[in-house]
């Protein structure tokens, strides 16, 4: 992708992230790129385009992201073996680094906040918002507890509403860490939650 096409990407996020997706206009987004929109219909062929560009570099993110830290990037229908080969360690291990991705990686942060926005003035918005951050990682967690009680590794459990206990700080610690000047200082209360939760219930003798 030319350096044109993703300046367009990040100043049109940050534009949706502020004002809503429904706000801004293709006009909006060339003048504070400083060029016509001719020019920007040369790149993309409408805001619709920009957006669907926006959310495939998303996902593409994602997957590379679940390859770096050793779990699955797809669902457990697709990648099996991979809910079945991820630890403890490496789920703890991506929850900390996806506390970092939403709040502090611009990208990442701008589209949860665009978002938060829409969910409510769009379906497909709040069906997005929903894969995204909230049903979506719950499901994964759920299937990747699935796996480990069957290895002996997570004890016996409504996986569902396991899966809800972990998730549901790292989501109010994303929301918060909107309003605090040192987001920094809440990932000490996500350090505190997830080794709870390990002590609580993972089986000891099976944790390396």
């Amino acid at each position: 992708m030319s350096d044109t096409k993703e300046n367009i990407l990040k100043i049109a996020l940050h534009l949706f992230a502020v004002n809503g997706y429904e706000a801004v206009s293709v006009s909006m987004i060339a003048e504070a790129l400083g060029m016509t929109k001719g020019a920007l219909y040369k790149h993309y062929k409408n805001k619709q385009d920009i957006f669907d560009c926006i959310v495939e570099r998303m996902y593409q993110i994602d997957n590379k992201r679940a390859k770096e830290y050793q779990v699955p990037e797809s669902t457990i229908v697709v990648t099996p073996n991979a809910y079945r080969n991820t630890t403890i360690e490496s789920l703890t291990t991506f929850t900390f680094a996806q506390y970092d991705f939403w709040v502090t990686d611009e990208f990442a942060s701008n589209f949860r906040k665009m978002l938060i926005l829409e969910q409510y003035r769009n379906l497909k918005m709040n069906v997005l918002y929903q894969k995204c951050l909230v049903n979506g990682p719950i499901s994964y967690i759920e299937d990747i507890f699935n796996e480990m009680i069957k290895k002996g590794v997570l004890q016996e459990c409504d996986t569902k509403q396991l899966a809800i206990e972990y998730y549901a700080p790292l989501f109010l610690l994303i929301s918060v860490a909107d309003a605090v000047e040192n987001c920094w200082d809440l990932k000490s209360q996500l350090t505190t939650h997830v080794n709870q939760f390990v002590k609580k219930y993972i089986t000891n003798e099976k944790v390396k």
